[in-house]
């Protein structure tokens, strides 16, 4: 089945529950948008449970170093997170199961940009045509 973005949808809002949309539309398997919205909802809530559901947002892309920085910046947000903890404790697995070793895992995180400013997310906007491009 499938998920329609709320009408006037866009991730430079901040009133938006993005986290809310981002795992409708995840689990409507529509990944590259669930991980946008993902990245909106840390942008605006900075919460532990933000970061950690854009970590695995982004283990379910493959993006793997990218997973580990936001798995990483959920646990330095709040260090009980048993949310974070587990999702890294599965992108170690992940990352084990295509050779990765944790030091390389931790060096792309390391190097990974999450991609949380707003002219990335306004530029986004404008090119699946939720807003103008002028202005």
């Amino acid at each position: 089945m499938g998920y329609d973005l709320p009408h006037g949808y866009r991730l430079t809002d901040p009133h938006i529950d993005h986290d809310t949309i981002a795992r409708e539309l995840s689990e409507a398997n529509r990944l590259k948008e669930s991980v946008e919205s993902f990245r909106a909802a840390c942008r605006f809530t900075k919460s532990s449970n933000a970061y950690a559901n854009l970590g695995v947002a982004l283990m379910r892309s493959d993006l793997l170093g990218g997973a580990h920085r936001a798995l990483s910046e959920a646990i330095a947000i709040d260090p009980s997170s048993s949310h974070a903890h587990s999702n890294m404790e599965v992108l170690h697995s992940v990352a084990k199961q295509r050779g990765v070793s944790k030091q390389k895992l931790a060096k792309w995180g390391k190097d990974a940009n999450l991609k949380l400013s707003t002219e990335e997310a306004h530029q986004h906007d404008v090119l699946t045509g939720r807003v103008s491009g002028r202005g």
